[in-house]
């Protein structure tokens, strides 16, 4: 089955504890943080420069596993899963997964990789399987 890996560079941001309450047209919203959309735009714009094409189109009745490896510029304490969220939502919004829900991807695992001080980033691994 076809296998698709990369590295994201920068500082992976948690999408879950970094929201903020905005007002907008006199009514509360919830949005993410500032520096979770300004990962969330480099992610996606290191993402739309890969070499994918043969991936994107995904046939009916395919699946995804998701392997998702962090590394982090100090040894602070973070939650995996929840830097494994926003790579996948960046993954969605770059087109190379056409939605990140159960149907589509079958397994993701999230792996801490360790203290990267000069690159810190993520790697990611698609496999498509039948």
């Amino acid at each position: 089955m076809p296998v698709w890996e990369t590295r994201l560079y920068g500082e992976v941001r948690s999408k879950k504890n970094s929201k903020r309450i905005v007002v907008a047209h006199g009514k509360p919203r919830i949005v993410s943080s500032v520096p979770y959309k300004a990962w969330e735009k480099d992610a996606v714009a290191q993402l739309l420069r890969c070499q994918v094409s043969p991936f994107r189109a995904l046939r009916e009745g395919q699946n995804v596993a998701a392997c998702i490896t962090i590394y982090r510029r100090t040894k602070r304490k973070y939650d995996l899963t929840n830097m494994g969220e926003g790579v996948m939502d960046a993954l969605v919004l770059a087109g190379i997964l056409d939605d990140d829900n159960a149907d589509v991807v079958h397994e993701v695992t999230v792996r801490r990789g360790g203290v990267d001080k000069e690159n810190p980033g993520c790697a990611v691994r698609l496999e498509w399987t039948d």
